[in-house]
């Protein structure tokens, strides 16, 4: 039953996908291929050719191409940075309307230290993906310096943005080909590796003191994840608790091609 389920899923996910392509399946002349466990099949088969990617083990909502080993060609996220990301835009990724994040949030350059990395990972990950100079250049561009501010990052700073860092220095350190900057990252790394513990430390010590079986109230008409609610400290618990594990966590470090 769970199979058929995902299944079902599944062939929506087709049918919304790619119906211009051989995912349009619900046209088939064969009475027996259109079916709905012939649909489920032809779905699920599609699902597994079309968008997952054996290099990542991951499945991918976006994908540029269905030419084999195009998939991930072209990444609008990474062309978004090169567009945006500019002086003239104080560095902004820029909202939906072209407008600036009124809050800075939005900001991918001239930042704090936590989130120094995404700028260059980023552009990495695209250039992993596919091979274009450009997003090597720029990947380059900003390395150096990245590296150097994500050394100061202040001890207030939410568990969630130590793990942004993680995410965004592991895959950078993966690339390195250069020594000095490669034991840097690593430093960095070992430094919110400890004060992740830390924290993961505290909130087991907090979780016996709490109801973790409490459920989130209707935010609608109740407290939701108000400050001053009952929930809000078990919610945080929870999220602190899986944050920090996870920014603590020993990375896995897969060697790339070399930068140059």
């Amino acid at each position: 039953m769970e199979m058929v389920i995902i299944k079902r899923a599944l062939m929506f996910v087709g049918l919304l996908a790619g119906a211009s392509s051989d995912l349009a399946f619900v046209a088939a002349a064969d009475s027996a291929d259109r079916s709905l466990a012939g649909l489920m099949d032809r779905a699920w088969s599609a699902t597994w050719s079309r968008f997952y990617v054996p290099k990542t083990n991951l499945f991918y909502d976006y994908l540029s191409s269905y030419e084999t080993g195009r998939e991930l060609a072209h990444l609008p996220i990474a062309d978004r940075m090169t567009r945006n990301v500019t002086p003239e835009n104080d560095y902004d990724s820029l909202r939906a309307d072209g407008a600036r994040d009124t809050r800075g949030i939005s900001r991918m350059w001239n930042v704090k230290g936590h989130e120094a990395a995404r700028l260059p990972m980023i552009y990495a990950a695209a250039w992993d993906a596919t091979g274009k100079q450009e997003y090597f250049d720029l990947y380059r561009k900003y390395l150096t310096p990245a590296v150097q501010q994500s050394f100061v990052v202040e001890e207030w700073q939410p568990t969630y943005a130590l793990l942004q860092m993680q995410a965004s220095l592991e895959l950078l350190k993966s690339f390195e080909r250069e020594p000095a900057l490669k034991k840097q990252m690593g430093e960095i790394m070992a430094m919110i590796s400890r004060r992740s513990a830390a924290r993961a430390l505290r909130a087991d010590g907090s979780a016996s003191k709490l109801d973790l079986t409490m459920t989130c109230s209707d935010w609608r008409s109740g407290e939701g994840l108000s400050p001053q609610g009952k929930y809000r400290p078990v919610w945080h618990n929870v999220r602190e608790s899986g944050e920090a594990a996870n920014g603590n966590r020993s990375a896995i470090h897969v060697e790339k091609s070399p930068a140059s």
